[in-house]
């Protein structure tokens, strides 16, 4: 576990000085680290955590079910993580709840063998995905469904281990990964479906935390100072290169590539959670599970305080480019 306390310095946007007062403590797990996620430390390092009066602890986990079940236990109070792990936690009874929605575009891409040229390629062909039920596989499906490719048209492959030799070896005809684009088309591979650049949202991160703390003033500090990090993050690329450095285990181009292209550029303005995303996991789960089939949308998401901050002004679009 990773373990941050906050810093005072930072001056935008204005805030109340509450450097006088005592400092509440609040426990902010990260379902993994990442460079959305990241977001979470720069707040606490320069302080936009700590000018609205909280004091938090940022603890790394090592995925989303557990930091959510942290938060569902009370070892947490609000954690970043993938849409999906909230979902499935209301799945199994879990009272927690999504207050924002930070990043609501998938990186992932299917990918196809040479010969496939289009979507409706694939139909009757083996289609690699990650583990059955879980975020890439609903994800997959739904999007695939969407193109006019129902459960019936392809035969998917669960597993967490798909690669290029997977389709070499005649395993699969095409497979979901995050690598970038042009290294799939360098190795003569076909790009079929780049959520990156489709019209369909998921939610990649959101902000969770118990229904009963949804309207809190921890929760209104954590999203302000959230807030202002996310626009920090974009505005001040050298000071975020220099915090990711501190934080991820990378070389300096990798750094630089993964700020450009999976960084602030990913952040929904204002941080609302995708309905249309939500509804699409939530239908692909109850094919699996029925009771996912049951819970209703407006008991999954609390946007109370994100509705307060935006009318406050509090997320305006941040100005230049990273």
């Amino acid at each position: 576990m990773l373990l941050l306390t906050l810093a005072l310095s930072c001056s935008r946007p204005p805030a109340p000085d509450l450097a006088a007062e005592p400092a509440e403590h609040v426990k902010l797990g990260l379902g993994r680290a990442g460079y959305a996620s990241a977001v979470a430390w720069l707040a606490a390092e320069e302080g936009a955590f700590g000018r609205r009066g909280l004091d938090v602890s940022v603890i790394q986990f090592c995925g989303g079910d557990d930091a959510v079940r942290a938060v569902a236990g009370g070892d947490l109070d609000f954690a970043l993580v993938g849409g999906h792990p909230v979902l499935r936690a209301r799945v199994d009874g879990d009272d927690v709840v999504i207050l924002a929605g930070l990043v609501n575009r998938s990186r992932r891409r299917l990918v196809g063998r040479a010969g496939l040229t289009s979507l409706e390629d694939l139909r009757g062909k083996r289609v690699g995905v990650g583990g059955k039920g879980g975020a890439d596989a609903l994800v997959m499906r739904s999007a695939l469904g969407r193109a006019g490719l129902g459960p019936d048209a392809v035969t998917y492959r669960y597993g967490r281990s798909w690669s290029v030799g997977s389709l070499q070896g005649g395993k699969l005809d095409a497979f979901s990964t995050q690598a970038p684009a042009e290294k799939m088309k360098q190795q003569g591979l076909t790009v079929l479906l780049d959520l990156a650049t489709s019209e369909q949202p998921f939610p990649v991160l959101v902000l969770a935390g118990r229904s009963a703390d949804a309207e809190s003033e921890q929760a209104r500090g954590l999203l302000a100072g959230l807030g202002e990090a996310m626009a920090a993050y974009r505005d001040e690329p050298e000071e975020a290169l220099a915090m990711l450095d501190r934080h991820l285990a990378a070389p300096p181009a990798q750094l630089s590539q993964g700020y450009r292209t999976l960084g602030p550029g990913q952040f929904s303005w204002p941080p609302y959670a995708a309905t249309e995303g939500l509804e699409a996991l939530l239908d692909q789960m109850a094919k699996d599970e029925p009771a996912a089939g049951d819970l209703a949308l407006t008991s999954l998401v609390n946007a109370r305080v994100l509705d307060g901050l935006v009318a406050a002004g509090a997320f305006g679009e941040p100005t230049g480019t990273p």
